[in-house]
């Protein structure tokens, strides 16, 4: 997060991170409920991304724990993201975190990941789906590359930067200054 702000930073984006770790899909679901417009109207773009790894992910093996699992973090990340896309100034962007690895996973946990991925991309509510899935830090197994692992759930150092080359930084710029003409 602190890459990307610095990033954004040098093209005159400020970023506001209101991060809580360890939080799930259904609790950022209520909070977008909750939210109101007036609460939104500053922003120019508003990234949300939660970890399936949070969701319990990581704990069950069997298919149709995985599958309603799946299903569960999808239903309300996208409730999420309409009520955000409801309240949201009409120029601003929403972006999501795709899912990330798990030193936990395996192949079947990863094939929830990519079903997830590619379901977060067909949501016409969303702008822009940070890809954590690309071989700079993923293992191809549902896991996280070598030497990128703090912990099973989270990146080290090297893992954070890893997650940050994940960003497609002059994609992520071309919609940010989309229909904004402060950025021209």
């Amino acid at each position: 997060t602190q890459m990307l702000a610095k990033e954004l930073e040098t093209v005159g984006f400020e970023m506001d991170n209101q991060a809580i770790p360890g939080t799930t899909s259904k609790f950022w679901n209520r909070v977008a409920q909750r939210t109101n417009a007036s609460q939104l109207a500053p922003y120019e773009m508003v990234l949300l991304g939660l970890s399936l790894g949070n969701e319990g992910l990581a704990l069950v093996s069997a298919n149709v724990q995985m599958d309603t699992m799946r299903d569960d973090y999808l239903e309300a990340l996208h409730s999420a993201s309409k009520e955000l896309r409801k309240k949201m100034p009409a120029k601003s962007k929403l972006v999501l975190g795709g899912p990330y690895p798990n030193g936990n996973y395996n192949e079947r946990h990863l094939q929830v990941l990519e079903e997830v991925h590619m379901e977060m991309k067909t949501w016409k509510e969303v702008d822009y789906v940070i890809d954590f899935l690309q071989p700079v830090l993923h293992s191809g197994e549902g896991t996280w590359g070598k030497g990128l692992m703090m912990d099973p759930g989270h990146p080290n150092q090297l893992g954070h930067e890893a997650m940050f080359k994940c960003v497609d930084m002059p994609e992520l710029l071309r919609i940010l200054e989309a229909d904004n003409p402060e950025a021209e």
